[in-house]
């Protein structure tokens, strides 16, 4: 159901340490991630990339970014309009101040992400829905106006996953393909229903 996180994964097989499978090593000590920088400058040495041996050449699903201060994480970029991004950083926003137990068995994790890139939200709904009502808790007001279009994602499927079924349901590609266009200059997001629409921001329809 994701291609992109496939060939995210695979494109950098010449140095996999690049990506490392996406899922990030657990980090105890900026000098463990400056080890890892350094490994992986070598292996790009060693194939003749040296003009790629910066900071921004990391590139798991989460990154350190020293000289700008911060964290990169790497969400959701494919969805279908912008109110969806946004609900995307809405839910990520609000489940970093959340009080969550997590996985950190780093081959559960792995399994997990393989299960989602082959399968989608189904693959994981009952832990995506655990995580929607942690965050819908700690979301500010304005995040919360987003959430309800996770819950329906989560509940409906992912974009793939929508068109897969209208697809298996007989929907005219052409047709649907057209439909997901307006979905961006309506800025409205794509349903399971060929004739359903998303209402404003409030909305959990």
């Amino acid at each position: 159901m994701d291609n992109r996180l496939l060939y995210y994964r695979q494109n950098q097989k010449r140095v996999p340490l690049i990506c490392n499978n996406i899922i990030p090593e657990r980090l105890g000590s900026m000098k463990q991630h400056d080890d890892i920088l350094g490994s992986i400058y070598a292996g790009l040495r060693g194939i003749g990339g040296h003009e790629l041996c910066r900071e921004w050449i990391d590139s798991r699903g989460v990154v350190i970014r020293p000289h700008r201060e911060c964290l990169e994480l790497k969400a959701c970029d494919e969805q279908e309009c912008l109110r969806s991004d946004m609900a995307v950083t809405a839910f990520v926003l609000s489940l970093l101040r959340a009080d969550l137990e997590l996985e950190d068995d780093h081959d559960s994790l792995l399994d997990m992400n393989e299960a989602a890139i082959r399968g989608g939200t189904a693959s994981c709904r009952p832990e995506l829905l655990r995580l929607y009502d942690a965050a819908f808790e700690a979301a500010t007001c304005e995040e919360r106006s987003y959430l309800p279009l996770i819950r329906k994602r989560i509940e409906e499927g992912s974009v793939a996953e929508i068109v897969t079924e209208r697809m298996a349901d007989g929907e005219d590609a052409l047709e649907l393909f057209r439909g997901l266009a307006s979905c961006l200059s309506e800025n409205r997001p794509l349903c399971r229903s060929a004739s359903g629409l998303t209402g404003g921001p409030g909305s959990s329809s």
